[in-house]
Parts: C-alpha cells; structure tokens; sequence
C-alpha cells in the first residue's frame, strides 16, 4: 500500500512538471548572440519593376524567394543567386488571378507548391509560378500557418465577425473537413470599429504591426507555437492541442510608442472615414506589444522578433531553446538607417526588405549564424 502511494505522488509529480511553465528571468542565459550576417546579394527591382510595398517573402527548399509586392499586386520570384526569373498572380477573378492583396500573411512556401491565401480561397502554384488549382475554404477561418499543401492553423487576427464567442485556433484539414481545436482566446476588441456609414453599418478592421495585440501562430514539425502577443507568453502544442510547454519572460516590459509615430501612422491612413479611424487609433495601447514574429530553426530553437515600431532600422531577437528557456538575445540591422519593413529568417539565411529615405526599396539576403542545440 506504502510503495503505491509513492509511485501516485511520483506521476502526479511527473505530470505536473511535463506542464508547468517555464518562467525565465530578463536576461539571457548564455548572454548576446551575434548572427554574424555576410551579405550574399541585393536586388532593388524585378525585371522592369521597381518593388513597391513589399508585403511578404517565403522561400523554398532550393532557395528561391518569393515576393508578395501589394504596391503591384503580384508575386516575383528570385533565384538563389537573386536574379528576377517571373512575375505571377496578378490581381483579378480568373484562373490563376488574385482577388485581392489585403495586407499581412497571405503566401507561403508548402513543399512544392506556392499558396496565396485570398479572402476565402486558397490559390495552388508551382513553385515555377504555373497556376495549379483554387480552393475555397469557410470565411469563418483564417489561414495562419500550414502543416501541409491542405492542412492549414486557423485564427482570427481581429473580432472582425462580431462574434460574442470566445476565437478559437483550429486545425483545418480541407481534403476531409476535419477540424481539431487547438485553443481558445479573446482577441483584441478595439482594432476593430463599427459605425454607421452612409446609412448602412460597417464595420472595419485595422491591424497596426508591432502595436495591436494580436495571436500569433507558427507551425514546425509536428508542433504548433501560438500566443497572445500582448503578454510575454508562448504555447507550444501539438497538432492535436496538447499542450506541450509554456514558457514567458514576465518582467518584461513593452516598448513605448511614440506620438510622432501615431501621428504619421494616422497620416498614413488618411483615406480611412475620420469616425473610424478617430475610433481605432483612441483603441491603441500605449505601448507596443511583445513579439511580432515567430521562427523556429532545424535544432527547435526558437526566435521571437520584438516589437519596436520606433526601432525601425533594427530588430531584436529573443532566442529560446526547444524547451522555452531563454538562452540568448540578438539582434538585425538594416545599413544606413534603412526601415525594415518585412523580414525572413531561416536556417542559416535572412532575407530583409529595406526602404531608404528617398522610398527606395530593396531585398537583401544574408547568411547567418545559428546557435546550436541547447
């Protein structure tokens, strides 16, 4: 009877260090990493055209990147060596064609496939750029990361819907309509607003990178990273929601914003209706939130890219081994006092989109340094 107690308090024990969270200090572990990047090549247009606003970049297994310009509404792809091969996706409702480049994470790299996520369908290229297929998919769901070409993690940026139900993450199968919840959250009510306008009632969504607080999710292996960005706190689950570890930095303290840099994002979004924007911008947090950015490299180390919209040339990078424990902080530089204005980061490469003063802007790849397993 003795030894059957023990062994229950020993499992229990067990279980409960499985899940307990991992709580780090603000202070890195093993001090700064420095990612030593070498500039491998730098492209300031694609064939005839100047990039415009460069809205996302991906990259596949034998290093082609791939642009998403929203100033141009297309797709450029690069070779390894940065020279411009095609230009695809132009923006219409055909076979093939885009109905709109919205902002945020519409492309991604699967295997061998390129997927531009529309409002409610899901575009299939070649990574030659060569139209394959079109997909629908629920408006109730939010492609944010994909597992495979037909397996994607669902979760709402924005209360857009109106919802008075908590959001959920889900992992959505399309091939078999399959739905597994991952989570359950609250999301930022005040990005959005609802007014009347012109006699009928709209409501209008606007996210503001490194200030909205917003659930930001990544996908690697077999493992999904997810959190609320306005607290120094990340989940990691499998794809079948349970939960693996958390882990946070809860001394952390956010970034200020600036009220030069609300004044000029006002500017920026002049076309909004003043009721809305009056609405969304008075909604604001005071400060910037936490991270902005999840990658997670071949060894399970985990980088988190602070937010720091004041910071525009340089992005701080907090490092975590696979287990949560923060081991190193670094950071990226733009040269010149360039913006950083989209960033991607793999194993061993960084791509950074820059603007300079006069609104040139250029894509760089780098090689990088990595921190090994810990």
């Amino acid at each position: 009877m003795k030894r059957s107690v023990i062994v229950a308090f020993f499992l229990v024990f067990f279980a409960y260090s499985l899940f307990s969270e991992v709580v780090n200090p603000d202070r890195p572990a093993k001090g700064l990493w420095d990612f030593h990047p070498k500039r491998i090549w730098e492209v300031d247009e694609a064939g005839p055209d100047l990039f415009g606003e460069i809205q996302n970049l991906a990259v596949d297994h034998d290093h082609r990147l791939f642009v998403a310009d929203l100033k141009h509404s297309a797709i450029f792809i690069f070779d390894s060596r940065g020279r411009f091969l095609k230009r695809f996706g132009k923006k219409g409702e055909g076979p093939g064609e885009i109905r709109e480049f919205f902002g945020g994470e519409q492309l991604y790299v699967v295997g061998d496939k390129v997927l531009f996520a529309d409002r409610t369908i899901l575009h299939y290229f070649d990574t030659n750029g060569n139209y394959v297929k079109s997909v629908p998919f629920p408006i109730t769901l939010k492609p944010r990361a994909f597992i495979d070409e037909h397996t994607f993690v669902s979760a709402p940026a924005t209360n857009d819907r109106g919802s008075k139900e908590p959001s959920r993450i889900i992992v959505a199968d399309l091939d078999t309509g399959k739905r597994v919840p991952i989570a359950s959250f609250s999301p930022f009510e005040k990005a959005t607003s609802t007014e009347q306008n012109a006699g009928r009632q709209m409501t209008v969504a606007i996210v503001i990178g490194d200030i909205t607080p917003l659930m930001l999710v990544h996908a690697s292996g077999e493992r999904i990273y997810y959190g609320m960005n306005d607290t120094y706190r990340l989940h990691i689950s499998d794809l079948k929601g349970n939960e693996i570890t958390v882990f946070s930095i809860p001394d952390r303290k956010p970034n200020p914003v600036s009220a030069a840099y609300k004044k000029e994002l006002a500017n920026n979004l002049g076309d909004v209706p003043a009721n809305f924007l009056k609405n969304i911008m008075e909604g604001l947090p005071p400060h910037a939130s936490f991270f902005s950015d999840i990658h997670v490299d071949k060894n399970g180390n985990i980088y988190l890219f602070e937010s720091d919209p004041d910071s525009r040339s340089k992005k701080h990078v907090d490092i975590f081994n696979s287990r949560g424990e923060y081991i190193h902080r670094g950071a990226f530089e733009a040269d010149n006092g360039e913006s950083i204005e989209s960033i991607l980061m793999g194993d061993g490469y960084v791509f950074m989109a820059t603007e300079d003063r006069e609104g040139t802007v250029k894509l760089t790849r780098y090689s990088i340094r990595l921190p090994g397993p810990a």
